[in-house]
């Protein structure tokens, strides 16, 4: 199948991480031609919001002085952040050493010169993290090798915080626009002190948040946007061990020529990551497996009575369309539809349902035009159809699964509920709060960071949207009272998502990690709590106070041990399959966050930032597989944690044994069950 993604001025600016190819001059855009003949016609929709496309655009851009002031006041909060991290490390010369004795300094100087001289449609604020992520690995570690494996400590090397050492209410903060109040005292690590550095000095008012489409830039002629995007992360930034389903290399065009500007033509593209195949790989074997339900044509709704003719499958996400998104960019929601076999057959958007045999639509280009009286941003005509379809649903998805299931789920619900209860209710030495340790590792820190760095008003995270305030609430909301975050084990959920005639990874991996967790949790409950101790029902009360549904099942020991084992499985394997998304993340045109209205790819600056949101994980914790029987009082206990440990080893041959023959089916391996690659917290 062809497709094509736009957003781009040409081809190669849609180029994959593949070796760049030569691309031929390109004729140049005839705006007046695009603006006479407008959007192409594909037809009317039930639905007065849908449009058939858009006519050319010309909007004038901001001054190029008040450009240059931005310039200037970014590199005043960069320099700011530069003395801020140098009287951090000043107490400890041996890292400084480090730095001043790097084979890597050329590159740190490569990245510093990047950063106060940026290509101007990126910016400093997220060029600015990237040479403080570089310089944290040089400080520690001045010959890193970003060839090397990821080496993961053992638990032991942070024994001195999983061991509990103190019990206390501490005091707390709400998490930007999500709400949910996280610990913001006792945090007992020093790790983050670089990073809240980079709060005080970035938000401190002087970087401007550029929010309009035309402050986003636009991709120029020839050049690779994945390529580009790393270049501007700079070396050994970005986590390529985060990459654990790759979506292809394939150089992008017809013959690996590019295509005209302008009006970009449906056949112009045909890599895999674009066609259909790719996208029900994406629902049924990747990202959107905890997503997909049966539907139940009894029911109203997207997944109900409205879903179409021959669709057995539904992926509900148009109730983001109810987010508000600044003017000009393009709006969140799409509701997809597959048959039994897992087939997409249509995707709803703005009422209108589009179908792979219908219009494929074409992409706008935009350009900066730059005069003695005023700079304009051109734009070129587009009409709508399947592509455009299939983007939303992309980008939607995995908005949904970062905003909603990563981070208000796994860490602000799961983990901090986990994390804060334990602290509040359980003394030091409880054999309950002890096993509990190894799931709420560093989840305070890294909350609270989330708070300070993802969530507020002019953090990371709506750099990487385009949506508003009232849109980040409208969605977090949404999430509050979705069953994402409604208690339910593991089995329960997996039978209320009803998929009967298909095998999900997810679930086939998920169901035997969850046994596992849940025979540790029974054998060590019987052997070390007592369930009617009164310490326990505070804390069962407790934890469930701070979910936002305030559910769970009466207190009893097989209860107990549901709930638990649930949240295990959440905060460590769950956590993985929403946050291990490096393969998703690298392509600025699969799954953007935010891109204009009608543009096919996401925009430059807003791509920065979402890259350095996954560059910020890239620091590695201990896992599940880890010995951390260090925490247990008796030799009896010390051997369910190291008889689990054997149990999840010998799953993951057999998690290994799957993917074989997954592959050879034609099926992509999954690896989030992999033992060797599940962290025990949300501790990044």
């Amino acid at each position: 199948m062809h497709v094509v993604r736009s957003g781009l001025i040409g081809a190669a600016a849609i180029a994959t991480a593949a070796t760049a190819q030569s691309i031929p001059e390109s004729p140049s855009l005839n705006f007046t031609g695009a603006l006479a003949s407008g959007a192409s016609t594909l037809g009317t929709a039930g639905d007065s919001s849908w449009t058939a496309g858009g006519a050319a655009i010309e909007e004038p851009m901001r001054p190029a002085l008040s450009q240059g002031a931005d310039f200037i006041s970014e590199t005043a909060a960069a320099l700011d952040l530069l003395g801020r991290v140098g009287w951090l490390q000043a107490e400890a010369p041996s890292h400084l050493l480090n730095l001043a004795t790097s084979p890597h300094r050329s590159a740190l100087f490569k990245v510093a010169v990047r950063t106060f001289f940026p290509d101007l449609r990126l910016g400093v604020y997220s060029r600015a993290l990237s040479l403080l992520l570089l310089l944290k690995v040089l400080l520690i570690d001045k010959n890193y090798d970003p060839e090397a494996p990821p080496r993961f400590p053992q638990a032991k090397q942070h024994m001195s915080v999983l061991v509990p050492q103190e019990q206390l209410r501490p005091s707390t903060i709400p998490s930007g626009y999500a709400g949910t109040l996280v610990q913001a005292s006792h945090i007992h690590t020093n790790e983050d002190e670089t990073m809240h550095a980079y709060g005080e000095a970035m938000h401190s008012g002087l970087v401007p948040l550029h929010m309009s489409p035309g402050d986003q830039g636009d991709w120029i002629l020839g050049e690779d946007p994945i390529e580009v995007i790393r270049w501007s992360l700079g070396p050994f930034v970005w986590p390529s061990f985060r990459n654990i389903g790759s979506w292809g290399t394939e150089r992008i065009g017809v013959d690996g020529t590019g295509w005209p500007l302008g009006e970009q033509p449906p056949p112009a593209f045909s890599a895999y990551r674009y066609s259909d195949a790719a996208l029900e790989a994406l629902v049924f074997e990747g990202l959107g497996q905890h997503r997909v339900v049966l539907i139940d044509r009894s029911r109203p709704g997207p997944a109900g009575s409205s879903s179409p003719e021959g669709a057995h499958y539904a992926l509900p996400l148009g109730f983001a369309a109810a987010a508000e998104v600044r003017p000009g960019f393009a709006q969140f929601g799409a509701d997809a539809y597959f048959n039994r076999d897992g087939r997409v057959v249509g995707i709803a958007r703005g009422g209108r349902l589009y179908t792979p045999d219908g219009p494929l639509g074409s992409g706008r280009s935009c350009v900066s035009s730059h005069h003695f009286l005023g700079d304009y941003h051109l734009c070129s005509a587009w009409s709508d159809g399947w592509l455009h379809a299939k983007l939303a649903l992309r980008g939607t998805l995995f908005a949904v699964v970062t905003a909603i299931d990563h981070l208000q789920a796994t860490h602000l619900t799961w983990g901090n509920a986990l994390s804060l209860s334990s602290l509040e209710v359980l003394p030091t030495n409880h054999a309950l709060r002890l096993m509990l340790s190894p799931f709420v590792h560093r989840t305070a820190a890294v909350n609270f960071n989330a708070a300070i760095m993802l969530l507020s008003s002019d953090a990371l995270l709506p750099r990487a949207m385009a949506l508003t305030p009232e849109g980040f609430r409208t969605l977090f909301a949404a999430g509050n009272a979705s069953d994402a975050l409604a208690f339910a084990t593991v089995p329960d959920a997996r039978r209320a998502r009803g998929v009967d005639t298909l095998v999900l990874p997810f679930d086939e991996d998920g169901a035997e990690y969850y046994d596992i967790l849940r025979r540790f949790v029974r054998k060590y409950i019987a052997a070390e709590v007592r369930c009617d101790d009164p310490l326990v029902a505070r804390w069962y009360a407790r934890l469930a106070s701070l979910l936002p549904q305030g559910e769970l099942p009466p207190l009893s020991c097989g209860s107990l041990a549901d709930v638990i084992a649930t949240f295990a499985h959440h905060v460590s394997a769950l956590h993985g399959h929403v946050g291990q998304v490096a393969g998703e993340v690298e392509d600025p045109c699969f799954a953007p966050f935010a891109w204009r209205e009608g543009e096919l790819c996401g925009t430059p600056r807003q791509s920065l930032a979402r890259a350095s949101i996954m560059a910020a994980t890239g620091s590695t914790n201990p896992r599940i597989i880890d010995d951390y029987s260090f925490l247990f009082k008796r030799g009896e206990t010390k051997g369910l944690w190291r008889n689990m440990t054997a149990e999840l080893l010998s799953f993951g041959e057999r998690v290994d044994a799957r993917n074989e023959a997954r592959e050879r089916a034609g099926r992509r391996r999954y690896r989030v069950f992999e033992p060797r690659n599940i962290e025990t917290s949300v501790a990044v």
